[in-house]
């Protein structure tokens, strides 16, 4: 037989869902949010590293032509 239910509980019950409910998307979006920042600080990172690593490469590579084409004496 099924349980019958009142309207007090049933809203109480749908009030509990609704702070749940609530709850996981707030903490969802907190997720989100932290996930978007360890991006952002890693593309940071990245774009560090190759603009230190173009300097050295091209450097280098200057550095090569340029004796390549002036003759020491």
């Amino acid at each position: 037989m099924a349980k019958l239910v009142t309207r007090r509980e049933a809203r109480n019950r749908r009030l509990k869902f609704q702070i749940f409910a609530g709850m996981f998307d707030f903490l969802g979006t907190l997720a989100g949010v932290l996930v978007i920042l360890a991006c952002i600080v890693l593309l940071n990172s990245l774009i560090t590293w190759i603009i230190a690593d173009g300097k050295s490469t091209f450097a280098t590579l200057f550095e090569m032509i340029s004796d390549a084409i002036i003759t020491p004496q």
